[in-house]
């Protein structure tokens, strides 16, 4: 795992990797004063699977904002809520708590940390990391365009247009067009395309809003939803967005 520590306490983040090495030799784990040393590292390419971070940061942006920054980036770049970081929130202020349901924290640890209460916590948390990095696992499409053999990650595909004979896959910097029809395709996409339209397979980790007769996609695309796909998609999509925040 990769373990980002954001405290502006030196000895609270000390305390942290302590409690984290007496069961994890191997985490590189990350050293955080302020939010914005978190953004920073995010901002040059770095990621983690784990942040604790302190609410109370000393120095703007505070945790909460930290939080939903992180969470703001990731579904722009069509990453998906459920590729941000399982945020472990320490705190010395219980009562911010309710505000953290919008920023899929994982877990409160309140201080003064008990050993206890850390140790149940990091042990939850290894599990969501394990579990989620299966979810995580690459997925490919295999297709032939213009007798080149192309593979496709199935997270680079924004959506899949049917014009005559031909695919028309839309990715997230070029299109690529095969001959097929959607039947070609569907056993081979995953639990976060959904077919909208005759015409139309969207994947939901791009969506940006919709109303009842059209989908925009974060790229600007505007999808057409058939009336009579609209109640499957709904349903779909709400439980795709219950997947990704849990």
């Amino acid at each position: 795992m990769v373990i980002g520590i954001c405290d502006d306490e030196k000895n609270t983040r000390d305390l942290i990797e302590r409690y984290i090495r007496t069961d994890d030799e191997y985490s590189i784990i990350n050293h955080f004063q302020t939010g914005e040393e978190v953004l920073g590292y995010y901002k040059q390419g770095g990621n983690l699977d784990v942040l604790y971070l302190d609410i109370d940061l000393k120095c703007s942006p505070d945790g909460m904002k930290v939080a939903e920054d992180l969470k703001k980036k990731h579904i722009e770049e069509g990453r998906g809520a459920s590729e941000t970081p399982f945020i472990i929130f320490v705190t010395g202020l219980p009562e911010r708590m309710p505000e953290a349901f919008g920023v899929r924290a994982f877990q409160f640890i309140v201080k003064p940390i008990e050993e206890k209460q850390f140790k149940f916590v990091f042990e939850q948390v290894q599990k969501a990391v394990s579990q989620t990095a299966e979810k995580r696992k690459f997925k490919f499409l295999t297709v032939n365009s213009s007798g080149t053999t192309k593979t496709i990650n199935l997270t680079d595909i924004v959506y899949i247009e049917s014009i005559g004979r031909k695919l028309s896959i839309h990715l997230v910097k070029t299109v690529v067009e095969i001959y097929g029809k959607f039947e070609d395709v569907m056993g081979k996409l995953d639990e976060t395309f959904i077919l909208v339209h005759r015409s139309f397979i969207v994947n939901m980790r791009y969506i940006s809003d919709y109303t009842r007769k059209d989908i925009r996609m974060i790229s600007g695309d505007l999808i057409p939803l058939s009336k009579y796909k609209c109640r499957h998609f709904v349903d779909g999509y709400a439980d795709f967005l219950e997947s990704e925040i849990c």
